[in-house]
């Protein structure tokens, strides 16, 4: 993250610690004073008025905090600033062991973990190495993904139906047996339709990456 970066990081932080604080600390207050929570009204003669207006202060500080981290991610997203590197906070944990963006399948070589902070081992205690840099050298050139799929969609969308199926044969709260046997087929019918979907997103090719 460059210095432009950072600068607009801390201003959200401040506006969103300042406006959190601000606006859920008055609230013990007043709801001592005897407020009802998940109100907007109240008497105008409660006394209430003056926590309720420094909750609200609390509040826009913040939709400022959220706005300027709205307004930081459009900048990154659209390049501004300086690019970093792969490793930028000098972490201790696998995901930044990987390229930055990550590749689709993450990790090219499966590292083999011996601590609770592999990466910090390797680069400043002498631990084994689990950055793909070092322990990918010598894997395959492409790594076999799924490929894009609607499977999973129809899937989804047929066991939905046969769940929603068991409530074809409520019979009203009482039982009948043509509820129940148009529950049973009906479920049947989606329990084949979704055994197909998953045959076929089991049956399809990996693509290589």
């Amino acid at each position: 993250m460059g210095a432009g970066g950072q600068t607009w990081g801390w201003a959200s932080w401040i506006f969103l610690f300042i406006g959190v604080n601000v606006t859920f600390f008055p609230m013990h207050f007043l709801g001592a004073m005897g407020m009802p929570r998940r109100t907007w009204q109240y008497p105008l003669d409660a006394g209430l008025d003056f926590w309720n207006w420094v909750a609200t202060l609390g509040a826009f500080c913040i939709a400022i905090g959220f706005l300027i981290t709205f307004i930081n991610a459009i900048k990154t997203a659209l390049g501004s600033g300086e690019a970093v590197g792969d490793d930028p906070w000098d972490a201790a944990t696998l995901e930044w062991a990987i390229p930055s963006p990550p590749p689709h399948y993450n990790f090219k070589k499966l590292p083999t973990v011996h601590s609770d902070r592999p990466f910090w081992d390797e680069k400043h205690e002498g631990g084994p190495a689990v950055s793909q840099s070092v322990i990918a050298v010598d894997a395959p050139e492409h790594v076999e993904m799924p490929p894009p799929s609607y499977w999973p969609l129809v899937v989804a969308f047929f066991q939905t139906l046969l769940f929603l199926g068991f409530m074809l044969g409520s019979g009203g709260g009482s039982y009948d047996g043509g509820a129940v046997m148009t529950q049973i087929l009906f479920q049947a019918v989606m329990a084949v339709l979704m055994l197909v979907g998953i045959l076929g997103w089991v049956k399809e090719d990996a693509t290589p990456v």
